[in-house]
């Protein structure tokens, strides 16, 4: 299966705000922990790291950086550039610090197709550099920086990169719905790409969460309201992906009756995740669609040329591996993508979902028609 490693940076110098938005990801970091046979470790940070600190190069502009001092390291250094290309060599710079401050918190979310998943990284670094204070960030040790090829990196104590994350269709929806409540409620500025650019997404979700808030007149229950569905929706995911080990669906399943759980609607909605097609945009709309289309054709019959088992749409083809892989591996495969179309089909909730979540809280709390904020 190809793929899809979706990214996210942004920077949130209010230190309150960290604190608040760590409060939530704790909770959700939990929960994504409980479906693990051995529990990895839940990484919070809230102090000072010293030593030699590496910055991914990108993950802030240089230019912001030689104003206030900042030592760079060069390097030759090998760069992918393509896989039908193979490998080229550039100079590098590398940005590098001697101490700086760091809080949030780095979890492993939770994947039922390997029981591992990757991690999520919800850590920022505070520092007088106006730039890099309240950068997002993800944080790799000495140890993990032996693990890369460049000899900058293996000899940092530290390496600071972009957040990142391996999705490969799974909660690829989610992590827009997660992103998109984590802009409009903590970090405005926060950019995020998975597939594309994801400024889009956020900015129509922006305006159904506006249109909620001036009816509910309370943030932090709007805040809660579309974060308990961003929980559910990742249980939700979780099991439905589990059932492909029959033995790991028990488990899950066990595990989930021992909480207050129930899944969220089967029916398709998705209102949320997909802002509708006006009619002045339609065209546009399709242009776009054909010019990706052929993108995505030209790209596969490149990587064909290469030796690669592609289709025309830029999936893998699970046929070339006939004869290669055990045949039950291979039906395994085949299964899990038409899975795919299955799960999708069982979306986010739409804004009318929401605002009934929300009425029947203000009513259980005898506080309907209240206007705090």
């Amino acid at each position: 299966m190809p793929s899809v490693v979706a990214e996210w940076r942004g920077r949130c110098p209010q230190r309150e705000n960290q604190l608040e938005l760590c409060r939530y990801i704790w909770q959700l970091a939990r929960v994504s922990h409980i479906f693990y046979e051995e529990y990895p470790e839940i990484k919070r940070f809230d102090g000072k790291i010293k030593g030699r600190i590496l910055l991914e190069p990108g993950l802030v502009e240089d230019a912001l950086l030689f104003q206030y001092g900042v030592r760079m390291e060069e390097e030759e250094a090998d760069m992918w550039d393509q896989v039908i290309k193979g490998i080229k060599t550039e100079l590098v710079r590398w940005p590098v610090l001697d101490e700086a401050h760091l809080s949030g918190i780095e979890f492993n979310l939770y994947d039922p197709r390997d029981g591992y998943g990757g991690r999520m990284s919800f850590v920022f670094l505070n520092h007088e550099i106006p730039a890099l204070n309240g950068l997002l960030v993800m944080v790799k040790d000495h140890e993990e920086c032996e693990y890369y090829r460049s000899k900058t990196i293996k000899g940092a104590d530290w390496y600071l990169t972009i957040p990142k994350i391996d999705l490969r269709y799974y909660l690829e929806e989610w992590f827009d719905y997660l992103m998109g409540w984590t802009k409009y409620f903590f970090i405005p500025d926060l950019y995020f790409w998975r597939w594309t650019d994801g400024s889009k997404y956020c900015s129509y979700l922006k305006e159904q969460l506006d249109s909620l808030l001036l009816e509910v007149g309370n943030r932090s229950l709007l805040r809660d309201i579309v974060f308990e569905n961003i929980v559910e929706r990742f249980e939700f995911e979780v099991i439905e992906w589990s059932k492909f080990d029959d033995e790991n669906y028990r488990r899950i399943m066990a595990i989930m009756s021992k909480y207050d759980f129930s899944p969220p609607p089967t029916e398709s909605i998705e209102e949320l995740i997909t802002p509708p097609q006006k009619r002045d945009n339609i065209v546009e709309l399709e242009e776009i669609g054909k010019r990706l289309d052929d993108e995505i054709r030209e790209t596969a019959a490149e990587q064909r040329k290469a030796g690669l088992p592609v289709t025309d749409d830029g999936r893998i083809d699970m046929n070339a591996f006939k004869g290669v892989y055990p045949p039950e591996e291979v039906e395994r495969d085949k299964k899990l993508v038409e899975r795919i179309g299955e799960i999708r089909n069982q979306e986010l909730p739409s804004v009318e979902k929401l605002r009934a979540r929300i009425r029947a809280r203000l009513e259980k709390e005898g506080k309907l028609g209240s206007n705090k904020k």
